[in-house]
């Protein structure tokens, strides 16, 4: 049967109690009133520090990232790599007969042919920490569970700002990745056709 932190923090409290409780006792019998009480302070003191450690044991303030945020994290990171597009690369265009020497005529670089785009299909990510009404935390104590959470929440806000600047279209030219560099190498091939 597990327990829960703040159980296991009682019976740890109750357990230092009982340990405790007879040696105050018997400092109280063999000193005066005064010693008495200070030593018994130190004690209690000394024990209080002890619990302290333990809560912020049982906290997970000590733990690492859960492996399931570690394998989505990863996840993510695959996510935001920019890859060749199956269309819009140098070696696909090229393939096209004179197309090559359009491009040394006019001076035109042929990286600005070869475009970078994203996955399409996004990873979606499932942990117990951001569904709603999941009371099971299996995932560890409540405060690793909120870092963990803000963590995925982070990562899905940096996603979607990078998606959005591949499907922008750059005002400057010479925009190798998303929309945009595709816009740039239909007008090239327009300019060819």
């Amino acid at each position: 049967m597990k327990l829960n932190p703040l159980a296991r923090a009682l019976s740890f409290l109750l357990s230092f109690e009982l340990m405790v409780g007879p040696i105050i006792h018997s400092v109280h019998a063999q000193s005066s009133a005064g010693s008495a009480i200070n030593t018994g302070a130190e004690i209690l003191s000394s024990g209080i520090g002890a619990l302290g450690k333990i809560w912020e044991a049982t906290q997970g303030q000590n733990r690492g990232p859960s492996p399931q945020l570690a394998a989505d994290m990863q996840q993510f990171m695959e996510q935001q790599k920019p890859q060749p597009d199956k269309y819009f690369n140098t070696q696909k265009l090229m393939m096209i007969p004179g197309l090559g020497n359009y491009l040394a005529l006019n001076g035109i670089n042929p990286v600005l042919l070869d475009c970078k785009t994203l996955p399409t299909t996004l990873y979606e990510a499932k942990p117990e920490v951001c569904r709603l009404g999941v009371t099971a935390d299996r995932g560890g104590p409540p405060a690793q569970q909120m870092g963990d959470m803000l963590a995925y929440h982070k990562q899905y806000l940096d996603i979607n700002k990078l998606y959005k600047n591949f499907t922008a279209d750059s005002n400057s030219g010479g925009q190798l990745f998303g929309v945009g560099c595709m816009n740039n190498a239909m007008s090239i091939l327009n300019g060819f056709f």
